[in-house]
């Protein structure tokens, strides 16, 4: 049967839940046909739900859904004007799934995944057993009768993501992000008919698990689509424009209204199709260099990632960025575990020389705390060591710590300040180097700042201490 629309109206028509009024005049005034409705929740609402249109007039459903929106709806009242006596959220939703439409859900902290249920898309959340997680579809509650499903923060520090759109923007605005595990196991169904959808998840958390931050329930046997988000607050706008833009506009166009004259396509100025003929070239130009850059960039960083375990690095890992720091820097670099005669001991790492005499045993060294005295201490029984062996006076030492090593740089405790470490060190022939200032070096080398020969010469100084 054949649609034909009582009044004229700009498609996709998009339904708010619970957006402020100056987020939906920004949707607006994007040029999108956008109503307001309200669950009441918001204060500037007043304790009134508002239904806009009728449920059937929605393509693209947005709801912010917020801690009691759902669950106290039977405690507020209609507002005057309201087109429905009722959200009918339930149903809204299922009338937009079913016609191909696309809902956004962005969920904020604090909301029960129970509240999901009751609007149709059920199972979702974790049950969470001392930050052990299981899926909520175990949720019963006659033998959990004090624990419920939830959405729990996401603490960590690194997300892992698919090459998706979705994914892309929800990268883009990552920093807004309030991450939430939205649930553990591809096991939602919809709509208490325990329907099945495919899923689809954009982005992940790091752990072991793999818990999920962002999915996309797909219909597709008619294109339409659940996407369950964690709230961007004042982004949230920003995200929904770029998801409309970059994936719904192009990946489901059935949303979005077509020109009464497609056939003029066919009859364009030659001047505009030689224009859209030069920006096609010029884009698929574009995407060719840039993955040339990438390429590159990857490679460059691959050839030289040791600069990067100077500032993160532990055990071997370090010690061998210290060993081929050393060597960028124009130094002969001998690996002390690698000798036949003193492999496998505890000796120092590395002993050093160039082309004018100088020679120098290094100690690397890298710890989550400060820098201690224990360091300095196995530094000079290595010098002791050297000296009995062959036969020689105290030949210097260079003891490089990577210490505080999980904060960044600028927030790493102090480097062996003390005078009279610092007079002990003088002694001992010893220069401690904090890995930060021969990271930075090596950046002034890479720079042009700096030659190898300068570089060297500020090892070679016989300084007590280095560090920025």
């Amino acid at each position: 049967m054949k649609r034909v629309p009582l009044v004229q109206y700009d498609m996709p028509r998009i339904l708010t839940f619970d957006f402020s009024k100056q987020e939906v005049e920004k949707l607006q005034n994007a040029g999108y046909n956008v109503h307001r409705g309200s669950t009441g929740v918001l204060p500037a609402d007043q304790g009134e739900y508002f239904m806009p249109c009728a449920i059937t007039d929605v393509e693209i459903l947005l709801f912010n859904v917020r801690d009691k929106a759902i669950s106290e709806m039977s405690k507020r009242k209609m507002s005057e004007g309201s087109i429905e006596e009722m959200p009918f959220l339930l149903h809204l939703m299922e009338e937009v799934w079913k016609k191909g439409g696309v809902t956004i859900l962005f969920v904020n902290e604090g909301v029960s995944p129970l509240d999901l249920d009751s609007i149709g898309v059920e199972r979702t959340g974790v049950l969470n057993s001392s930050r052990k997680y299981m899926p909520s579809s175990s949720y019963q509650k006659a033998k959990h009768p004090f624990v419920e499903p939830e959405f729990p923060k996401y603490r960590g520090n690194s997300i892992r993501t698919t090459e998706s759109v979705v994914a892309q923007v929800y990268q883009r605005f990552v920093k807004s992000a309030q991450h939430l595990v939205l649930a553990v196991q591809k096991d939602i169904t919809l709509f208490g008919r325990g329907m099945w959808a495919k899923q689809i998840w954009h982005i992940q958390d790091d752990s072991v698990d793999g818990a999920v931050l962002c999915l996309e329930l797909q219909n597709d046997g008619i294109g339409g689509s659940i996407i369950l988000l964690p709230t961007f607050e004042a982004k949230n706008t920003d995200v929904v424009l770029a998801i409309i833009k970059e994936y719904l506009s192009i990946n489901k166009p059935h949303l979005f209204a077509k020109s009464n004259h497609e056939w003029l396509e066919d009859y364009k100025p030659v001047t505009v199709k030689n224009l859209e003929h030069e920006r096609d070239e010029f884009v698929q130009q574009s995407k060719k260099t840039l993955e040339e850059y990438n390429e590159k960039i990857n490679e460059t960083h691959e050839a030289i990632n040791w600069m990067d375990h100077l500032l993160v690095g532990k055990d071997d890992i370090y010690a061998e960025a210290v060993g081929l720091a050393l060597t960028y820097l124009g130094f002969d670099v001998t690996d002390v575990d690698k000798l036949a005669d003193t492999g496998n001991r505890k000796r120092e790492d590395f002993r050093i020389h160039d082309g004018n005499g100088y020679f120098a045993l290094v100690e690397a060294k890298a710890t989550e705390r400060g820098a201690n005295q224990q360091m300095i201490q196995d530094t000079q029984a290595h010098q002791l060591r050297y000296s009995r062996e062959y036969q020689t006076h105290t030949v210097p030492a260079l003891l490089v710590v990577n210490h505080s090593c999980k904060n960044p740089p600028d927030k790493r405790s102090d480097f062996y300040k003390a005078k009279d470490i610092q007079e002990g060190l003088i002694d001992s022939a010893i220069t401690a180097i904090d890995s930060v200032f021969l990271h930075d070096l090596c950046q002034k080398v890479l720079a042009g700042e700096l030659s190898v020969q300068e570089a060297r010469s500020t090892l070679k100084a016989g300084s007590a201490v280095l560090a920025l």
